[in-house]
């Protein structure tokens, strides 16, 4: 009887001492789960979403808009924008012509479908118009496409630069403000051609 009660208090204190290991176990490794997570969630930089090759395309009225590319593209939901790299915004006029724009970033926000164009921006604009600048927007609410870093525009016979520029989408209408200079480039043959009138 005296061995048996030994067996069970012998018993009792390696049960007791297991349980206690495996409580101790569980609190340090809760503890660093939570010290992990903690370190995961203070760190912004990290996108919710990321995507090669994305292609978003906006529908107005039954039809395409503008179509917006990026070789990459990675979505913050918190701040309800999108990254984007190697940048291409293509503009679809109620006219058949197209505007077409390039930048080396952006970022587009998808709760007012603005969208900013960083770096190396050139757009091509109807009528054999281009314009470079470091940075350009595009206002969702007023379908207008700006800049209010100098640009350079190149187009038939004229050469601007200013301060800051503006094109309405709908109206196809482009303003360059901002200390404009201007170069007129007159064709030699049309002038020969009347100065002898």
């Amino acid at each position: 009887m005296a061995l048996s009660r030994k067996l069970v208090r012998g018993f009792i204190l390696l049960v007791a001492v297991v349980t206690a290991g495996m409580l101790v176990m569980a609190v340090v490794k809760g503890s660093l789960q939570k010290d992990q997570r903690s370190g995961v969630e203070s760190e912004p930089s990290d996108a919710e979403m990321k995507l090669s090759e994305m292609e978003y395309v906006e529908m107005q009225e039954g039809k395409k808009y503008y179509v917006l590319k990026a070789s990459e593209a990675r979505y913050f939901q918190a701040q309800q924008k999108t990254t984007l790299k190697a940048v291409h915004l293509t503009f679809f006029m109620d006219s058949g012509e197209e505007a077409y724009l390039s930048s080396e970033e952006g970022i587009f926000y998808s709760a007012t479908k603005n969208i900013e164009l960083l770096r190396g921006v050139e757009v091509t604009l109807p009528g054999g118009y281009k314009l470079m600048s470091d940075k350009a927007a595009y206002d969702g609410e007023k379908k207008t496409l700006l800049s209010e870093t100098p640009v350079k525009l190149l187009g038939p016979g004229i050469e601007l630069d200013g301060g800051s520029w503006r094109f309405l989408v709908p109206e196809r209408k482009g303003f360059v403000d901002g200390g404009v200079r201007a170069k007129v480039v007159l064709s030699s043959t049309k002038t020969r051609k009347g100065a002898g009138r």
